[in-house]
């Protein structure tokens, strides 16, 4: 599934960037990794748009991000909703940063809690409950 692999690999990429110290001072390198988490929260809440749409959820073919999330964890696909809506105001914020405590903040909690939520959801969908085509 192209999606799921997106997933993997756009968090295999922050997992890594996550392993190595960043400098605050240095506002690319505070971007690449504000635009990883992105790309990752972005590749997940496709792939859930997409198991759920396999799994018969019929009101995920049309749902926002927000609506998708709320699904996953109605569905038991994900455990922490909150979490996730967290996340995503993370990632709209993010866009908008031009203070340094701020984005710290964000960065923060991405390496404290935003990726247990990744890698928890990466985790459920190996799962034979949640495969596409199996």
């Amino acid at each position: 599934m192209q999606k799921q692999d997106n997933f993997e690999a756009a968090l295999a990429n922050l997992r890594d960037d996550l392993q190595k110290p960043l400098d605050f001072e240095s506002a690319r390198e505070v971007a690449g990794r504000v635009a990883l988490f992105a790309i990752c929260l972005e590749q997940a809440w496709k792939t859930m748009k997409q198991v759920l749409e396999y799994q018969g959820f019929e009101e995920s073919q049309t749902g926002s991000p927000r609506i998708i999330m709320r699904l996953a964890y109605g569905a038991h696909l994900i455990d922490d909703q909150e979490g996730w809506f967290q996340m995503w105001d993370d990632r709209n914020h993010a866009s908008h940063i031009y203070n340094a405590e701020r984005a710290q903040a964000i960065i923060d909690r991405i390496g404290s809690r935003h990726i247990g939520l990744l890698v928890a959801l990466e985790q459920k969908l190996q799962t034979p409950e949640w495969r596409i085509g199996e």
